[in-house]
């Protein structure tokens, strides 16, 4: 099975129970939205 980085990034996210996250805007984190969506569910991102 393959994992992208920014699911890799995630995993992480949720094993430190992270639960706020900053980020500098028009940084480019094309999947990473997308996969902290789907991981915590809902539209919080």
């Amino acid at each position: 099975m393959e994992i992208t980085g920014a699911e890799l990034f995630v995993k992480a996210l949720k094993a430190e129970s992270v639960t706020t996250l900053f980020a500098y805007p028009g940084v480019v984190v094309v999947d990473l939205p997308k996969d902290i969506q789907r991981a915590y569910g809902g539209d919080r991102y």
